[in-house]
């Protein structure tokens, strides 16, 4: 499967707390939760997956769980 056709990020909207969460399609984290869809695209821009893993270690947020790559 190309890598191209995948969307970079997904956003998902909240319809309960009318928020919208960005998705990065690479690591699958959820890099941003804004009450406008129009506010991630600043997080698009600055999203860099290692560096939000880091972080996300360091204040002991674990990993998503992954099943084996097809």
């Amino acid at each position: 499967m190309n890598n191209q056709l995948l969307p970079s990020f997904v956003h998902r909207h909240d319809y309960e707390e009318g928020s919208w969460d960005l998705i990065c399609a690479k690591c699958f984290l959820t890099v941003a939760t804004e009450k406008r869809e129009d506010d991630l695209f600043q997080h698009e821009q600055e999203h860099n997956c290692e560096a939000l893993r880091g972080e996300r270690r360091k204040a002991g947020i674990l990993e998503p769980i992954r099943g084996p790559r097809l």
